[in-house]
């Protein structure tokens, strides 16, 4: 991943997504490979792709909070209130008994409020 990370300070963004993408298919890799990529995804603009690779991590382990929150951010700028909303739900859960946490989760919700509003 260090390599995947020169590479995206070089510019050479599309070098970095692909080694990431070969990482992100390895199981020792996978989980930290696919947040890296999505937030290199989401760099780029390609939100959606980051979704998608967010998905396979959540699919494994749907109540990774690192992923959880990624995928927020890519539905409330895409806006899709809703899908952000049920991640949110799921992060509320996970989150009730931490007051840190809480405060990172309000301020998802104002996002979502800002963003995309009713």
């Amino acid at each position: 991943m260090v390599l995947a990370d020169i590479e995206n300070r070089l510019g050479n963004t599309e070098s970095a997504i692909s080694i990431l993408q070969k990482l992100s298919k390895k199981p020792d890799f996978q989980i930290r490979a696919s947040l890296k990529l999505t937030e290199l995804y989401y760099q780029s603009g390609l939100y959606q792709e980051g979704i998608s690779e967010l998905n396979s991590v959540l699919k494994n382990d749907r109540l990774d909070e690192d992923a959880l929150q990624l995928a927020i951010k890519g539905h409330i700028s895409l806006n899709q209130k809703e899908e952000a909303i049920n991640k949110l739900r799921l992060l509320n859960g996970l989150w009730q008994q931490n007051p840190g946490k809480l405060l990172r989760l309000s301020r998802l919700q104002q996002q979502i409020q800002e963003v995309i509003p009713y």
